[in-house]
């Protein structure tokens, strides 16, 4: 999983292009992400303390978390009065529940995943 897959997930939620959805369709959030594991993974490269850097992840890992829990909704509340969605209604509310208030990118990534083959799965399009 990658920061585009991030952005798409989040196009495909609010149906828009680049930097659209008030600027949540944009790969910076979960660059940080990635930067701030990557400094953690590597302390001696940063001036900043252990502890400054596993802070640095857990905001960074909350952002993407919620941006992807925002988009999920955002899907869930276009498709709830779709018949034919009920099977994947709960699934997006149990893939809330996983991600809410997550840090760990690889659950994250995992999450971005399964939503966003269930987005495909109800047709919901970026611009």
């Amino acid at each position: 999983m990658d920061a585009m897959s991030y952005e798409f997930l989040i196009r495909r939620a609010y149906h828009c292009g680049r930097h659209g959805a008030k600027g949540k369709a944009d790969t910076r959030d979960y660059h940080e992400l990635e930067r701030a594991v990557r400094q953690c993974n590597s302390p001696e490269t940063s001036t900043k303390s252990k502890e400054e850097l596993e802070y640095d992840v857990r905001v960074a890992g909350t952002k993407v978390a919620l941006g992807v829990e925002d988009a999920i909704k955002k899907a869930m509340a276009e498709v709830k009065y779709d018949a034919d969605a009920k099977e994947e209604i709960k699934i997006l509310e149990e893939l809330i529940k996983k991600v809410s208030l997550q840090r760990d990118i690889k659950v994250i990534n995992e999450v971005i995943e399964e939503a966003m083959n269930i987005f495909i799965k109800l047709k919901l399009e970026a611009i």
